[in-house]
């Protein structure tokens, strides 16, 4: 039997290793980061003055917050149907830009799919003295 040598040389060898040992390293690091950014931002909670806020529909990063004489409601502004942020509302509906889904702003129920389930509504508590609405954002 023929000895045809090493398949990969010494130096080639050292140089995959390294890269390896370095892309696994990163990928670690990388989710200790991200999960560390989880943890810190699951306790943040979110102060809105209601005495400064209008009746209607109010799109932020987090949420969406509408307040009617009635009551405030507050839902996520994440589609039901791939988790797309919903950024735009027309005559009273919430509408997700990828892919169509629309909601009605006052229920969060849908209006018209792919989407099949309602907004998830986000719980918050306001202080009667303040008129302070507290949103716990995870």
């Amino acid at each position: 039997m023929l000895n045809k040598g090493p398949l990969v040389n010494r130096k080639t060898f050292i140089k995959m290793a390294a890269i390896s040992v370095a892309s696994v390293g990163f990928t670690i690091w990388n989710s200790l980061i991200n999960r560390q950014k989880q943890i810190e931002t699951k306790h943040q909670d979110r102060k809105i003055h209601t005495v400064k806020l209008s009746p209607g529909i109010h799109l932020y990063d987090e949420f969406v917050l509408v307040k009617s004489d009635e009551a405030i409601v507050i839902f996520s502004n994440r589609c039901t149907h791939a988790g797309c942020l919903i950024n735009c509302e027309i005559n009273g509906e919430l509408l997700c830009p990828c892919h169509g889904s629309r909601y009605n702003a006052l229920t969060g129920h849908v209006i018209q799919g792919p989407a099949r389930l309602p907004l998830q509504k986000i719980p918050f508590s306001l202080d009667s003295k303040t008129h302070e609405i507290r949103i716990k954002i995870r």
